[in-house]
């Protein structure tokens, strides 16, 4: 039995994501669907920022 591997994503990209979705007229899902992560990726990434106070976001084993 293998391992799934999981993509891990840059800061600056959870950033652009982050970012865009919170333009005017953007919708989660659309952002989603143009950048290939699920929604429920991109709430994790909003989750953890704002847990963090609106630090930059970073991956998990940084924290």
């Amino acid at each position: 039995m293998t391992k799934k591997k999981y993509r891990r994503y840059s800061p600056e990209f959870k950033r652009h994501a982050l970012k865009r979705a919170s333009e005017d007229g953007v919708t989660d899902k659309g952002v989603c669907e143009e950048l290939g992560i699920s929604e429920r990726q991109l709430r994790r990434w909003r989750d953890l920022y704002r847990l963090l106070g609106g630090s930059e976001p970073r991956h998990r084993r940084s924290i």
